[in-house]
């Protein structure tokens, strides 16, 4: 049936619409998979298919489809057929969406749908959305349902916990010049979640298992099939723009009922502000998202610090606690002569508990090891990088310095704590060099040094050093051709202190590519070698991608 009727649509598109256009990503993996948190190498092989269809017709009607073959896909479950369908029809002061929504209202606190192959996550939901205007008046509406499925773990292949969801938002939006723009939006939802799933949360060590554990000490009832956890969202934004400075703030005042338990009281708030000073542009972003043992669905808050492009600094992302996390960033912004530079500051930790001292910022700001913090699960983050044009704009750079700290709890034990401290240091450089004709030579240099430490109580017990290397440079041949080489080395050295034992050794990984640039809109490319899989965030939403080693992969991507 689903095939029938999207070949009719694919047919009416071609014979009546303004305008059609077809894309196309395919992708051919045969390898290893490395798992590096299960410690295993097994056979890794994927063909993973995307059609969209995007058909824009002369009344205003706008039809988009996706189509996904991937039996094995690259990450997630194997998909065969209708991975989403949306019809818009839109007029000059209002629109009607029908299908699967991908919607962003205010930054996201209560709304926030979207879809990402990448880290296989969707958090759609099928229905209708509405948005009418009346001169500076917006008002708008959606109603949908949807099985949200997510992981418990960022290192799981596949998804292993779920929700259907059901939902009602509905909010205006007003514009004046002398106040600039506020908005107020309501969000209902039902969130159905089965014995099975609850099960999961209470056997793992996350802060919604260590809460029904408490309240559950003998297990939970086994008349108990699923539950139902009910949210209202009341959603306040205003944007203000005055002199050279823009300031946004947004509030949530939330009621929702936790997982077999009663309804609790919570909110949300994020701003931001803007500004120049002689010259130096200052940005600042607060968050303040407290609302534990909530389980976002639909939310995408912004997640209040830096997501950085660098190979190596980027596997040291800092996982967003949605429920229960205080964040603040500094960002600086100037220009130096010929060249940017650009400075960042940004930390978060949870909210103090009972029975020990609020950190305090110097506590933070110097991550000691020997404070009594971890039970704020404090994150620290500084960059600085430096770029820009010379030699009559032949050459350009970027250079960097990240240092990343995080420290949580791992584990509990009755009274036994595990504790987890991660610090790395990485020097990210990249440098391109136009040699004329459409040739040009990019080349990326990293360099990281990254401590693993374990310890339970006042016992270390684990202290793993990571010293890794990475090289990559790529020949642009006249934008029609490109030839990459990837090395990287890491050389570790592994220690249980508890056991009095040692490891030491070096993995290497060496990878080729070849990209040729078939016609104006198709890339062919084709990959041979080894690459490092690690984490891979998406808006603080993060899943570890495993390592491909000693294989092919094969990628054509194509709009027509």
């Amino acid at each position: 049936m689903i095939k029938s009727s999207i070949s009719w649509m694919c047919l009416v598109s071609l014979a009546f619409s303004f305008d059609v256009n077809f894309s196309l990503e395919t992708k051919y993996g045969d390898g290893k998979a490395v798992k590096e948190q299960a410690g295993t190498e097994e056979e890794y092989n994927f063909i993973e298919n995307i059609l969209d269809i995007n058909s824009t017709f002369d009344n205003g009607l706008f039809v988009s489809t996706q189509l996904e073959y991937s039996d094995p896909p690259i990450f997630g479950i194997p998909v065969n057929g209708l991975n989403n369908f949306v019809v818009d029809y839109m007029r000059d002061n209002y629109s009607v969406k029908l299908g699967n929504l991908y919607s962003l209202y205010a930054r996201g606190l209560s709304l926030n749908m979207t879809q990402n192959q990448n880290i296989d996550y969707d958090n759609s939901v099928t229905g209708i959305e509405f948005k009418y205007t009346l001169n500076d008046l917006n008002l708008f509406g959606v109603w949908g349902t949807s099985e949200f499925n997510y992981r418990s773990n960022p290192a799981s292949i596949e998804t292993d916990l779920r929700l259907d969801n059901n939902i009602f938002f509905i909010g205006s939006e007003y514009y004046h010049d002398k106040i600039g723009m506020l908005q107020y939006s309501l969000l209902y939802e039902e969130s159905k979640i089965g014995i099975d799933h609850i099960n999961k949360y209470y056997s793992e060590n996350s802060d919604i298992g260590k809460e029904l554990s408490d309240r559950f000490p003998d297990g939970i009832n086994e008349s108990v099939n699923s539950d139902i956890l009910k949210t209202i969202d009341h959603n306040l934004a205003w944007n203000y723009q005055f002199l050279r400075a823009d300031f946004y703030i947004e509030k949530v005042w939330n009621t929702y009922t936790k997982i077999l338990g009663n309804t609790e009281s919570g909110s949300k708030l994020y701003l931001s502000l803007y500004f120049d000073i002689a010259g130096t542009g200052v940005t600042y972003e607060y968050k303040n998202y407290d609302q534990k043992y909530y389980i976002p669905t639909l939310a995408g808050s912004p997640i209040g610090f830096r997501e950085g492009n660098s190979t190596l600094a980027s596997r040291n992302n800092h996982a967003i606690n949605w429920g229960d996390e205080v964040g603040h960033q500094i960002e600086l912004n100037r220009s130096i002569g010929d060249f940017q530079w650009m400075g960042n500051i940004s930390f978060a930790y949870k909210h103090p508990i009972d029975g020990y001292e609020p950190i305090s910022f110097s506590q933070i700001f110097k991550m000691n090891n020997e404070d009594d913090i971890y039970h704020q699960y404090p994150f620290r983050q500084y960059y600085s990088e430096l770029s820009g044009y010379s030699l009559n704009d032949k050459v350009y750079f970027k250079i960097g310095i990240d240092q990343f700290d995080e420290f949580k709890i791992k584990s509990i034990y009755g009274s036994m704590i595990e504790t987890e401290r991660v610090s790395a240091l990485t020097f990210p450089s990249m440098i391109t060099l136009d040699i004329g004709g459409g040739y040009s030579i990019t080349s990326y240099i990293e360099y990281q040094n990254r401590d693993f430490n374990l310890q339970e109580g006042d016992t270390p017990t684990k202290s793993n050093n990571y010293k890794v290397s990475y090289f990559s440079m790529t020949y642009n041949h006249s934008n029609l051709l490109s030839f990459s080489i990837f090395y990287e080395d890491e050389q570790y050295e592994k220690k249980e202190l508890f056991i009095g034992s040692s490891d030491k050794g070096i993995d290497v990984w060496r990878g080729y590519d070849i990209t040729v640039k078939v016609n104006s809109t198709s890339l062919f490319s084709v990959f041979y070698g080894s690459q490092k899989g690690g984490l891979v965030c998406a808006n603080g939403v993060c899943s570890e991608q495993p390592g491909f080693d000693d294989g092919i992969k094969v990628t054509l991507r194509s709009i027509f």
